[in-house]
């Protein structure tokens, strides 16, 4: 079960990576999320599979999703807004011309 709560995750963070990739920022919250839940599954699987979550493949696990969420902090100032943050950058580009 938590297995495939993991394969479940795994297919969100693809969406959210996707979303990041178009820039776009609620996709950003998402796989800040997904990742960080990721993690804590993981913990919990490596517990209920093996009865010690923190082996080294939980650390290098956390050790990864550590490095991805500080690219994903350090990146978000290049992210859209919402549609409605592009239209109102549109009418100020428009209005300045």
């Amino acid at each position: 079960m938590v297995g495939a709560f993991l394969l479940l995750l795994g297919l969100a963070l693809i969406v959210a990576a996707v979303g990041v990739f178009r820039r776009l920022r609620s996709f950003w919250l998402f796989g800040t999320i997904c990742t960080v839940a990721f993690v804590i599954d993981g913990a919990i699987n490596g517990y209920v599979l093996y009865g010690q979550p923190g082996d080294q493949g939980t650390i290098v696990n956390v050790i990864v999703a550590a490095l991805i969420l500080a690219c994903l902090l350090f990146g978000k100032g290049a992210l859209r807004g919402g549609a409605a943050q592009q239209g109102d950058a549109a009418d100020t580009a428009s209005s300045r011309r």
